[in-house]
This record gives structure tokens, C-alpha cells and sequence, in this order.
């Protein structure tokens, strides 16, 4: 009975942590770029400032947010699994070895589709899907 109750418990955290794990954040580009789903290990590389070039061998101009701000800290953590103020540090390196240029920061999600919408090789992230440009579109993440 209590291994019962004990697989239950661990069950509904599982359920729990995935529903958290994969709250609402959805993965924008612009319409041109060809990509329809973006594994999770490409998605971290091209924020880590890894992988500068889309497969089409255009340079990838990425949107984000402020340091302070909520949206960031969870798409973080939740995505890109590391802390926000470690990946600003890790920006300043590949910025100051001129591997990459440093995102394009925004202060809005309004701010963010807009970018997204003006720049065919760029990505970003919202966690509302109200007022998505046409020029914008989803991405599917595949873990």
C-alpha cells in the first residue's frame, strides 16, 4: 500500500513538473524562414551563442529580454536550463571573442513580435499568442 501511495506521489509530480516544464512559451520566427521545429539541444545552442548560422546559412539574429525580466527568467529555466545572469556572462564572452553578436534586446512581447516580424532570420520567444504578426509564426520544440 505505501509503495502504491509512493508511486502515485512521484507520479503526480512528474505530471506536475511537465505541465511547469512546458508552460506557455512558444518558440516564434519569422514566415520566411523555412524551420517548422527546432530540436531542444539546436534551440540551446543558438542561445549559448553556439550555432550562429540557420541550416540555410543565414546568420541568426536572436530577440530577447532583459536580464530582469519574468518571461526570460522562465524561458531560462525552463528551456535553456541555466540561469539568466550565467547566460548574460556567457554572452559577454562569445561577444568580446567576436564569435557572435550579442540578441537584440526587447522590453515587450509587442517589442519582440515586431523584431521577429521585421527580420527573416530572427527568433525569439513569447508566452501569448494575441496579435501575432503574419509575418511571425510558431515553431514546434522537439525534445
Amino acid at each position: 500500500m505505501k509503495r502504491a501511495i509512493l508511486n502515485i506521489s512521484i507520479l503526480a509530480l512528474f505530471i506536475i513538473f511537465a505541465v511547469v516544464k512546458t508552460s506557455a512559451h512558444y518558440i516564434i520566427v519569422n514566415k520566411a524562414n523555412p524551420i517548422q521545429s527546432i530540436e531542444i539541444g539546436y534551440l540551446r545552442n543558438i542561445y549559448y551563442g553556439n550555432t550562429t548560422i540557420w541550416q540555410n546559412n543565414t546568420k541568426i539574429q536572436i530577440i530577447d529580454f532583459n536580464i530582469d525580466n519574468n518571461l526570460k527568467n522562465e524561458f531560462c529555466n525552463n528551456f535553456l536550463n541555466i540561469a539568466p545572469n550565467r547566460l548574460s556572462r556567457i554572452w559577454l564572452q562569445v561577444s568580446l571573442s567576436g564569435k557572435a553578436s550579442p540578441p537584440l534586446i526587447v522590453t515587450s512581447e509587442k517589442e519582440m513580435m515586431k523584431s521577429v516580424a521585421d527580420n527573416e532570420n530572427a527568433i525569439g520567444y513569447v508566452e501569448s499568442l494575441k496579435k501575432l504578426p503574419d509575418e511571425v509564426k510558431v515553431i514546434q520544440i522537439m525534445y
